[in-house]
């Protein structure tokens, strides 16, 4: 009897990549979403002062960017003042709508990394 062994390390490896790649393009995806949302919770959903116009600029800017050779998303905006919103100054409380974004939706996104492993591996 012959027994022959096969080395598939390349191919697993090359297929961990593709998707890592996808869980953190994914992850980016929801983590602009919930930042989106706790923005609309932290800030648009209170009344702003007597002649205060918002812009929703900060709103808009939230996006994300995917970097699978550092295992990480970074989220952001590129709006100036948005530190200042969320660390707060001292006349104003922060309200740190990124961190929570991150924070309060963990769980999501634990399963996206969960799916887009299973199905890289046929689960």
């Amino acid at each position: 009897m012959s027994v022959e062994f096969q080395d598939n390390t390349a191919a697993v490896l090359a297929q961990f990549e593709r998707s890592k790649a996808k869980a953190l393009v994914m992850i980016g995806i929801k983590a602009q979403e919930n930042a989106t949302i706790e923005v609309n919770k932290q800030i648009y959903s209170t009344k702003p002062p007597k002649n205060y116009k918002r812009t929703l600029r900060l709103r808009g800017s939230i996006a994300y960017q995917a970097e699978p050779e550092n295992d990480q998303v970074v989220i952001g905006t590129p709006v100036e003042y948005a530190i200042y919103v969320h660390e707060g100054t001292y006349k104003m409380t922060g309200r740190p709508f990124i961190k929570e974004a991150v924070l309060n939706y963990q769980g999501d996104y634990r399963k996206i990394i969960e799916q887009a492993l299973g199905e890289g591996f046929g689960q």
